[in-house]
């Protein structure tokens, strides 16, 4: 039995897309079968509520509209049919707008379905939290633990308030240890405040690594990485490259409210 504990941000990531959604599909078959258990931190439960309509439907769709406009502009830039536009060095010989033409077109028409996938992904998740999930409830001392770690500047309080953060993953840990569970898994997409870099990649924080030693857990930031550990090859590296990439890359485009103007405040008011 593998028990597997997502952060809030790695359910709206595999609703979303960010990962393959046949990894959803795997949890959940593996659930019914009896090889994975799925522990919920309450917090986890509570921000999905609050999220899943703004970073999983509104995000998904915002994502769509970034490369619908992304694509209208290399249209106007490849010039009308017959003319030179300021991306001609992009044709040899023949215009080819009407392939960039006919291929737009066809995008447009997805985004219905990518809504009607993202519905689907999000009833999914939901029915796994409530029907096949462990509600785990946070314990007077866990609220302690985090305060300690707070007013130690220890991660996960490296670079903001990450109390809730902390909630998560203190009570998780604590419930493996009352539970005598030795094949723990936490995946968090989080690695500003759960990693730090060393040698251009990101590790476990060196303040984390004797608490998930003890409650003998396993640490990923990426959910088909500890997937691999149980289904080998379920993701190929080349999927595992493209998600890191994607993953390093997102910070504006997760919030769909993100202000480029604002972003140097921290705060993105």
């Amino acid at each position: 039995m593998h028990y597997i504990a997502l952060d809030t941000n790695t359910w709206v990531y595999l609703a979303n897309g960010m990962e393959p959604v046949r990894l959803l599909h795997y949890l959940k078959n593996e659930v019914e079968k009896g090889n994975i258990k799925i522990l919920l931190p309450e917090i986890v439960s509570n921000e999905w509520e609050i999220h899943k309509e703004k970073s999983v439907r509104q995000g998904s769709i915002k994502h769509f509209n970034d490369i619908k406009d992304a694509l209208e502009r290399l249209l106007k830039l490849l010039g009308d049919k017959g003319e030179k536009g300021f991306l001609s060095f992009l044709l040899y010989e023949e215009d080819k707008k009407e392939y960039f033409e006919d291929f737009f077109n066809s995008f447009k028409h997805k985004k219905k379905e990518i809504e009607d996938a993202v519905n689907e992904n999000i009833k999914l998740v939901d029915e796994l939290f409530k029907n096949h999930a462990v509600k785990i409830d946070i314990k007077e001392s866990i609220y302690k633990k985090a305060g300690q770690f707070a007013l130690g500047k220890k991660a996960p309080f490296k670079m903001k308030n990450s109390f809730a953060d902390a909630l998560i993953l203190f009570s998780y840990l604590d419930f493996l240890l009352s539970e005598g569970i030795d094949s723990g898994i936490f995946v968090t997409y989080n690695t500003e405040d759960f990693c730090e870099k060393k040698d251009g990649k990101k590790l476990l924080h060196p303040d984390l690594i004797n608490e998930f030693d003890h409650a003998k857990c396993k640490f990923y930031k990426i959910v088909g990485e500890a997937i691999n550990t149980i289904e080998k090859d379920i993701v190929s590296k080349e999927e595992l490259e493209l998600i890191e990439e994607m993953q390093n890359e997102r910070s504006s485009s997760d919030n769909p409210e993100f202000c480029e103007i604002c972003q140097y405040n921290n705060n993105e008011y």
